[in-house]
């Protein structure tokens, strides 16, 4: 793929994301913690924050593995692989309520909700990461925001409009539901390409993942551990969790670009291994631009942070 095609993708996957994830962040997510309350909330958090640690059971490396395979023409026996993946979420889920149980957690309905959901979000992460390998960043890109428009076009006018009252279990299921629309559309895609995905002579070794079975470990550590230990640990845990969630949703907002364009650039990067140059002034380009809009982002909430609080939350 040429860098003028990827830029073009990129470009496509930014401009629905700005447009669809705020919203639901702010719009969406941010009204559910208003409405339930911070106590409510932060149980909510600090739940899905271990879900997300424990995550990488669900996966053990293969999505990122699969793409890099994909992208150098590798072929891969998806089937197997699905299966594997099967395995491993009931590996997962197993897990979570063995650590919940140990953690004294009380709420299984709804930790039940928020596992399903993070597997149904690492199997979509899995097809995604099939349609990025084959270069098809513009079809990536409308997929993307496909759960969180659902979830947007369903839930806002019940938040704003009607008189409905939402709590978190309404919250969990409108996702799974979303979620389960997304990956079928998902997969109908990633099926009719015609790839080297559905080769059925190579197969996946768990040893090549362990690189990523740790990355990925250690950024979720650094990044949701906290949510979780303030919630068991603090005397007023659950609401100090809530508190805690309200800033972390802007971080979550601002990390969300180089989120997405690190998932672009990984198969482009495998893909384009010896055109050196092509590589040098795409990431150099794509540094300048990411550097420039967090620092942009990062000055203006500092200074507005006091009236960004005021105008987002309900606090008593």
């Amino acid at each position: 793929m040429s860098k003028a095609n990827f830029f073009s993708g990129i470009t496509w996957l930014v401009l629905l994301n700005v447009v669809v994830k705020p919203v639901w962040l702010f719009g969406v997510d941010r009204q559910v913690q208003n409405i339930v309350g911070h106590e409510a909330y932060g149980v909510y958090f600090s739940i899905l924050s271990l879900s997300v640690i424990l995550s990488f059971v669900a996966d053990l490396g293969l999505t990122n593995l699969v793409n890099r395979q994909l992208a150098l023409n590798e072929g891969i026996n998806i089937t197997k692989l699905v299966l594997s993946k099967v395995v491993l979420s009931i590996l997962y889920l197993i897990l979570v309520f063995l650590v919940a149980f140990i953690s004294e957690i009380k709420e299984f309905s709804l930790l039940l909700l928020i596992v399903l959901i993070q597997i149904l979000t690492s199997f979509l992460l899995f097809f995604r990461s099939i349609i990025t390998a084959n270069q098809f960043f513009k079809t990536d890109a409308w997929i993307s925001i496909i759960d969180k428009l659902l979830m947007v076009v369903i839930l806002l006018p019940l938040l704003y409009i009607f008189p409905v009252v939402i709590d978190l279990f309404d919250f969990l299921k409108v996702q799974l539901l979303t979620l389960v629309f997304t990956i079928i559309i998902t997969v109908i895609v990633t099926f009719r390409m015609q790839s080297s995905m559905l080769s059925n002579k190579n197969s996946i070794d768990f040893k090549m993942t362990m690189p990523f079975i740790f990355i990925f470990l250690f950024m979720t550590l650094l990044y949701r551990l906290g949510g979780f230990l303030l919630e068991r640990l603090h005397v007023n845990g659950a609401y100090e969790a809530g508190i805690y969630a309200s800033a972390f949703r802007v971080t979550d907002a601002g990390n969300m670009l180089g989120y997405l364009v690190a998932s672009f650039l990984v198969p482009f990067t495998a893909r384009n291994l010896k055109q050196t140059a092509l590589l040098e002034t795409t990431v150099v380009k794509l540094r300048w631009y990411l550097m420039l809009l967090g620092g942009s982002v990062m000055v203006y909430t500092i200074m507005y942070s006091n009236e960004l609080v005021r105008l987002l939350y309900n606090y008593e």
